[in-house]
């Protein structure tokens, strides 16, 4: 096993891990009243809604934080299981009166279970990316994922007081921070090089100041709140007001790339950046509540709305990596996920029927010849029903992707019949427009008039591609090294530094090269591999064809058909190509 392989592994096991535990396991607790801040260190008590307050205690009392033991301050800040009970000191009427209250369950389901509908998402999301992620566009949104995830176990870890301090610190300080950081790594690579240079330096420098910032004012909040008993800054919510900047800052650098950016990027980009606008709003709209209550998300229309916003943004970040692919992703996720979901569906199906029919059809004192029959029986209809569901999936949601493979290893099994290496050139161009649909595309041929190099003999697209390029350019030594397709991203180039280049060799000799421009989807594995295929196939079809014509014009010369003005002509005509 790989150390790759381990390190996914290890990952996928605890977000499983904490996405049942916080949503099927753990019970969350809430003390049986509200409250609202008077100043620094005082906290009125106020009824909630769906649970009357507990005997000695009454609307209006006052709590000094100061007069709470620190287990009580903790209780108060860190999040615990029901059933747990402390003793608060609070003035009445000028009095000071001692009232045990013990921690209620959280009565309000719906949000629960929308919640648990999020995390589902982010999992999803998080080990997708994870393991069929190719790009950091594709592994910051995995880290943003496995962050909130993380965060949200943290913040439900049933733990005493003092250690759930702890815990509480160490996930504003660490787990916190990785959320927006996934999001703005992913935002970066999603930008390319639109964002360069002195603006790329600009948003790290402001990326990360108000990182450390945040980081130190919630620490320093949370450390004031328990150990002192002082609660300034959580009353003036610069914490969510510097959070709620902070995650707003991938957003901005989307929307500083926008205008930017080429056709094919812009629609990456405007898939992502909605999705991203829906999300991050929802969070900044939640932190900036602790900054002004104009900013509260209670009320039915307001969590709808917030709700809404979430859910929406999340589904759409998944549904960009799984459907439009606005990042690098390996095609077989899509199968794979469909497939191992049409598995689990026949052998639960499977396990049910077996049940049934032994305990209704054939009885429990059944043979087991008779059962083992029954359960086969069984096993070839659903076997049978496997197949034609495989079928039905790949024409449903698989057919475009489908057809454009059959049709692509068609012409590249065909191509070396084309007799004339213009209409060959011609028909591999179209061929690739039509079925791979980059947003530009450029085919090179070596350069047989004396000059080293390569001479561009095909074009077609938005992007003008350089008409020659230097024999030792980046890319072409590249491929003549390894005879691999280049993405383009990786190295300097006259090409650009967008799409791929796929090498064109013929018995180990480069003799010219296919490049794809960027598109809207990003180009996965498969395609890529497929795309070099049909680039050696026509690379090989155009050298058998003017090995041809170079034989036939040897044998003019030799048989006396044409005399040496005519031969020079004609062999002009061959050096020249299409």
């Amino acid at each position: 096993m790989t150390a790759g392989l381990t390190i996914r592994s290890i990952i996928t096991l605890l977000a499983v891990g904490c996405v049942i535990y916080v949503v099927f396991l753990v019970e969350g607790g809430q003390f049986p009243f509200g409250q609202r801040s008077v100043d620094s260190h005082t906290l009125v008590i106020e009824p909630r809604p769906e649970s009357a307050l507990p005997p000695g205690l009454k609307a209006g009392d006052r709590i000094d934080l100061r007069e709470q033991d620190l287990l009580t301050r903790a209780a108060l800040y860190t999040s615990s299981l029901p059933g747990e009970s402390y003793e608060f000191h609070v003035q009445r009427d000028g009095a000071a009166v001692s009232v045990p209250v013990t921690k209620v369950p959280r009565p309000d389901k719906g949000s629960i279970d929308l919640y648990g509908a999020a995390l589902m998402l982010m999992l999803v999301l998080g080990l997708t990316t994870l393991w069929w992620g190719q790009d950091w566009s594709a592994w910051g949104l995995s880290l943003f994922a496995m962050a909130g995830i993380l965060n949200s176990f943290f913040f439900f870890l049933p733990l005493p007081p003092v250690a759930g301090l702890v815990a509480v610190l160490l996930n504003q300080s660490v787990v916190v921070s990785l959320v927006p950081a996934g999001l703005y790594i992913s935002a970066l690579a999603l930008s390319g090089p639109v964002i360069g240079g002195r603006l790329r330096r600009w948003f790290h420098l402001i990326f990360g100041l108000v990182l450390l910032t945040d980081i130190l004012i919630l620490s320093t909040q949370t450390v004031a709140y328990v150990i002192f008993g002082e609660a300034m800054l959580e009353r003036l919510g610069l914490a969510g007001l510097l959070f709620a900047v902070w995650v707003f800052v991938p957003l901005a650098v989307l929307l500083t790339a926008m205008p930017r950016a080429d056709a094919a990027r812009r629609l990456r980009l405007r898939w992502i950046l909605v999705s991203f606008a829906l999300f991050v709003g929802a969070i900044a709209w939640n932190n900036l509540a602790e900054f002004s209550d104009a900013m509260s998300t209670e009320g039915v229309l307001k969590k709808i709305i917030w709700w809404t916003a979430l859910l929406g943004g999340l589904a759409g970040l998944l549904y960009g990596v799984l459907r439009k692919r606005v990042v690098a992703m390996s095609f077989a996720v899509n199968r794979a996920l469909v497939y191992g979901l049409i598995v689990a569906l026949i052998i639960g199906v499977f396990g049910a029927l077996t049940i049934v029919v032994e305990n209704t059809a054939i009885g429990t004192d059944a043979g087991l010849a008779l059962t083992i029959g029954v359960s086969l029986a069984i096993g070839f209809v659903l076997e049978a029903l496997r197949d034609r569901i495989n079928i039905m999936v790949e024409r449903l949601f698989f057919r475009h992707k489908y057809e454009a493979e059959s049709a692509l290893r068609r012409f590249a099994q065909q191509c070396s019949y084309i007799e004339r290496p213009d209409r060959l050139l011609d028909e591999a161009e179209e061929e690739i427009h039509r079925h791979v649909r980059p947003g530009s595309s450029a085919i090179y041929d070596s350069s047989h008039d004396g000059d080293s190099g390569y001479v561009r003999v095909r074009q077609r697209g938005n992007v003008n591609c350089p008409e020659r390029v230097d024999v030792d350019d980046r890319a072409f030594v590249a491929m003549r090294a390894d005879r691999e397709p280049v993405d383009l991203r990786d190295l300097r180039s006259a090409l650009g530094n967008e799409g791929f280049a796929f090498p064109m060799a013929v018995r180990g000799v480069l003799g010219g090269a296919l490049v794809c421009g960027p598109r809207s989807e990003e180009y996965t594995r498969d395609e890529r591999k497929l795309i070099a295929e049909l680039a050696q196939q026509v690379g090989a079809a155009l050298h058998a064809l003017r090995a041809r014509d170079n034989e036939a014009l040897v044998r003019a010369l030799a048989s006396g058909e044409i005399d040496l003005p005519a031969a020079r002509k004609r062999a002009r005509a061959v050096q020249a190509g299409p």
